[in-house]
């Protein structure tokens, strides 16, 4: 993934990844855009401004980077999240679901399923140790560009939660 969008935002900012349902055609990821230019101009924690910046990334994640002094405050990570929201509706697409996991199948398609499908995918044999698997609970930028949003399955929390089946 291309940081050059973050550059200017410290290792420490905070990071918010939502992954979309299905991919975002052309039209769709200008809509997400200006929504997020328009949120983004105005986004406030305690009346200071956020210094914030988005990407959208295989076009399916909407990665957001935030900071400010002190830190961002619930307020205004409720506001941001009413804004995606609103997002998602404009382009049709089901609302973020935090119970999805997103990975790269055997074509390297970006997959979405949810965490019990998931489990059976992995305790099925379908993935191996190098499957790309998205990690969209990573906390700040530091995490970000180091490489941490896509990893290999063996890597990942992932592969502690859903442990693989062990082959003889």
């Amino acid at each position: 993934m291309n940081c050059d969008t973050f550059r200017r935002l410290p290792d420490e900012s905070r990071v918010w990844i939502s992954g979309f349902d299905r991919p975002l055609d052309p039209a769709e990821q200008e809509t997400v855009r200006a929504g997020m230019e328009r949120f983004s101009a105005g986004w406030a924690s305690h009346q200071v401004p956020v210094e914030s910046a988005f990407e959208i990334v295989h076009d399916r994640f909407l990665v957001i980077a935030a900071c400010t002094p002190g830190s961002v405050s619930g307020c205004s990570i409720d506001s941001m999240m009413r804004n995606m929201r609103e997002l998602y509706a404009a382009v049709g697409a089901a609302p973020p679901a935090g119970n999805l996991i997103y990975f790269r199948d055997e074509n390297g398609r970006i997959r979405s399923i949810d965490h019990l499908e998931f489990r059976d995918v992995a305790e099925s044999g379908r993935l191996q140790p190098d499957t790309r698997v998205f990690d969209t609970l990573i906390q700040n930028l530091g995490q970000l560009r180091a490489g941490r949003f896509e990893l290999p399955y063996r890597e990942a929390w992932h592969a502690r939660a859903f442990p693989l089946p062990v082959t003889a």
